[in-house]
């Protein structure tokens, strides 16, 4: 399984603004600097009746958190966040906290993540607000993805892409046809595959979503590579390397490279698919992903023994 990580986060445009703007290099380093202290900062707020700063901070550096790896952090800092927001009875806190825990333990494959968005969506079906229920249905579908449901998570998506089209939010449309796409190669659906890639790819175009545009090529990208269109699967994959990489996303990079690594094996390019996927495993080793190290290892040896 090889799950793009495009969740539809709720207030996407803070998401965006670290993600896409002058100063995420800055924002990144300033937190690989900080991170002991922002999880020491959140236990402080939260012990001293802080609950406010306590679910906000973490929230806050979620993005952070995601880029460089640190689901230790994250995922501490959220449990105390999910506390504090629950003390302030605030929804939308909530809803917010319950989402970032869905998704560093969907990313760790751990099945807790599917309660943690059931618990997001009835919360916010309670308050009635159509368009964050259409983001909390988005993020359970795609978990039904990454924990290899794929044969549910197609219904799921589906309800998820018509709510976010009623609504009238591009964002997490494209999100939806983009994680669609995900299941449909993952199942063999690939021409289905394309249709959904190429939707997704032409909104996040359209709405300046650079990184997800990154994550519409990977898709794309896979569907081609397994109909045996070789040349254009590499030059998709080509493609999302350079978004992920100008991002900072290290997860989406080591995708990338490892996908491409495939595709230039299967072209023949023996060596540049031994330097693609010896660096794929180096950031899969730095973010903590020993399963998909190993992966590549073994493919490498593969690489070895038929060179």
């Amino acid at each position: 399984m090889y799950a793009c990580v495009c969740f539809s986060v709720t207030e996407e445009e803070v998401h965006d603004e670290i993600a896409n703007g002058a100063t995420s290099e800055e924002a990144l380093g300033w937190c690989e600097q900080e991170r002991t202290n922002l999880v020491a900062a959140t236990r402080q707020a939260a012990a001293h009746g802080l609950h406010d700063i306590a679910w906000k901070l973490p929230v806050a550096m979620k993005v952070c958190f995601d880029r460089l790896g640190y689901r230790t952090e994250w995922l501490t800092t959220h449990r105390i966040a999910l506390a504090s927001a629950r003390k302030l009875e605030d929804w939308r806190g909530e809803v917010w906290v319950l989402t970032n825990l869905g998704m560093v333990l969907g990313q760790q494959h751990i099945d807790d993540a599917i309660g943690y968005f059931e618990q997001a969506l009835a919360v916010v079906r309670e308050s009635g607000d159509r368009r964050n229920e259409a983001h909390a249905a988005n993020n359970l579908a795609f978990c039904y993805l990454i924990l290899g449901r794929h044969e549910e998570a197609v219904p799921a998506l589906l309800d998820a892409l018509e709510l976010q089209r009623e609504v009238g939010r591009r964002y997490g449309e494209a999100v939806a046809l983009c994680n669609l796409a995900e299941a449909y190669v993952e199942l063999g659906r690939y021409d289905e595959a394309v249709t959904r890639s190429q939707e997704a790819l032409a909104i996040d175009r359209e709405i300046g979503a650079v990184r997800d545009e990154g994550y519409a090529l990977h898709n794309l990208g896979r569907a081609h590579l397994e109909l045996g269109r070789l040349a254009e699967a590499t030059d998709l994959f080509e493609q999302a390397l350079v978004i992920h990489r100008s991002a900072g996303d290290r997860y989406g990079e080591a995708q990338d490279m490892q996908r491409l690594g495939t595709s230039y094996a299967a072209a023949g390019r023996l060596a540049e698919a031994r330097d693609t996927w010896t660096r794929a495993r180096g950031l899969f080793e730095d973010l903590g992903e020993d399963d998909r190290a190993a992966e590549l290892g073994g493919q490498l040896e593969q690489l070895g023994a038929e060179g």
